[in-house]
């Protein structure tokens, strides 16, 4: 069972919603596409497919979780999703009664990936795929985190430093995979994969946006994706004793309580948005 797979849960009730509020803005990346026939690429839980249908898309998702996909299939019924890597798509045609054109098997007018491209082995391979199978001005919408303290990073840094859990080693590609977590590094991982303007007012540019995304969500939801082992925290949680886990939980409780109103706790983050057209 991948890390995922046993996060699935988790991260629908957490971090699921913080990544939800990009996809107003993917949507509008995408808004140009020469057709309606989108992939949604590490589509976890399913709400980017969801919503993209609901635009008018016709629409695959893809995960490379058995539970994510599960759990995305549960929540819309009325989607199709189906099972591939992000760094290895293969023949998508054969998924989803999708026409498959002659070029390498480019079938999709846009792509959508909405914070996936950061957590795969390969970024590089992984965009390529992403070119590779959209038609020819085909469009894809990409965002990532910044490597940046947010809000939500900081509540969790805290809760580290006062609880006294060890903070786990943060895993770095290999410097010859990596990518620059800011604009440039995107533009430039976008044009590595042949993407260019997708605009008529940035000719020969990929576009980049800094948008800003918002969380709000219980206490309790919050700490389900800490629970479940997701990111830095979860990765301290999970490393820790039972004794440790209940101290983190009692601090990060101390920490938040003063910022819940009507039992909601209320976070901003920033985000990279890049669109690129093949």
């Amino acid at each position: 069972m991948s890390n995922w797979d046993f996060a699935a849960l988790g991260y629908q009730r957490s971090f699921a919603r913080l990544c939800a509020g990009a996809i107003p803005f993917i949507l509008d990346g995408i808004a140009d596409a020469p057709g309606i026939r989108l992939l949604e690429a590490g589509c976890g839980t399913g709400e980017l497919s969801a919503a993209a249908a609901l635009a008018g898309y016709s629409v695959l998702g893809v995960d490379s979780s058995p539970q994510m996909l599960e759990l995305a299939r549960a929540s819309h019924p009325g989607i199709r999703f189906a099972h591939a890597d992000l760094t290895a798509l293969g023949d998508l045609a054969a998924l989803g009664d999708l026409t498959a054109l002659d070029d390498a098997g480019a079938c999709f007018d846009a792509v959508a990936s909405n914070f996936v491209i950061n957590h795969t082995a390969d970024p590089r391979a992984a965009m390529k795929e992403l070119s590779r199978v959209l038609t020819p001005g085909g469009i894809a919408a990409v965002t990532i985190w910044p490597y940046r303290m947010s809000q939500l990073g900081t509540v969790w840094s805290e809760v580290l430093a006062r609880s006294g859990a060890v903070k786990p080693p943060i895993e770095r590609l290999a410097t010859h995979l990596d990518f620059e977590r800011t604009c440039d590094g995107m533009r430039d991982l976008m044009r590595g994969a042949g993407f260019a303007d997708v605009r008529s007012d940035a000719p020969a540019s990929v576009v980049i946006d800094e948008i800003e995304v918002n969380l709000s969500l219980t206490p309790d939801d919050l700490w389900a994706g800490a629970e479940a082992g997701i990111a830095v925290i979860g990765a301290a949680y999970t490393n820790a004793d039972a004794a440790m886990r209940k101290r983190m939980w009692r601090v990060f409780s101390d920490i938040v309580e003063p910022a819940t109103s009507g039992g909601l706790l209320h976070f901003t983050a920033t985000a990279i948005l890049a669109a690129g057209r093949r």
